[in-house]
Formats: C-alpha cells, structure tokens, sequence
C-alpha cells in the first residue's frame, strides 16, 4: 500500500480522522478503515467497570449495540510476557462481562479481510 495512490488516498484519508479520542496512529488509521469500507462507527475509549465499580478496563472501541470491542494491537503494545498475560486477564474479565471481541493490527488494514470479519461480528454471527 505504501507509494500506492491508493496508499495515499487512505493516508489523507486517515490524517482526515485525528482526534486527541484516538491514541495512536493504529487507531486514527481504524477509523479511516471503518469510514472507507462503511463499517458502524463505534464508541471509543470506553470504561468498563464491573459491580461495584471497579474498573475492569478501557478499550479502543465499542460498538454498543452489537456488544463487540474491537481492538487494534501494534508490534509494541505487549513488549513482555507480562504484559500480554495483564492483557488476557483483561479481555478475560470483559467477557465475563457479556462482551465480545475483535483484534486486528496494521497488516490487517492493508486489505477487505477486516471488514467482512467486522460485520460478521457486527451482525453477531
């Protein structure tokens, strides 16, 4: 996609969709994806909390009616084994919750694969 004039389509595309709600690039660049390929846009940043009103977590975006969180991952986001493990627990206790999940990264950006998994998942199926 880099040098691509699709590739610089989608990257005015996705400097179109900054905003300080989107953390990285990744999910700036998720936007744009979602916009591209008409997906529902969703919430972001989102605190979940269990009874009580501990928090359980914030995810990169929600989409409510569907109960589905989606989350991007870069390269770096889990540098140890630790942290990977803090993420398990994590996602573990949002879908006790009643949430389900989706994750995807830059590869998955690159092509319509993310977009029929989306709306399968949007669908509930």
């Amino acid at each position: 996609m880099p040098g691509s004039a699709r590739g610089c389509r989608w990257a005015g595309l996705s400097l179109s969709h900054v905003s300080s709600l989107r953390e990285s690039a990744l999910e700036s660049g998720s936007w744009a994806y979602f916009v591209e390929h008409r997906i529902p846009l969703p919430t972001m940043q989102v605190e979940f909390r269990a009874v009580g009103g501990r928090l359980i977590g914030r995810v990169d975006f929600w989409w409510e009616s569907a109960g589905l969180i989606g989350e991007c991952d870069g390269r770096m986001k889990y540098s140890t084994a630790s942290d990977l493990y803090r993420e398990k627990v994590r996602e573990d206790a949002l879908r006790e919750e009643g949430q389900r999940f989706i994750r995807w990264g830059w590869r998955d950006l690159g092509d319509r694969g993310l977009a029929v998994r989306l709306r399968r998942a949007l669908a509930g199926a």
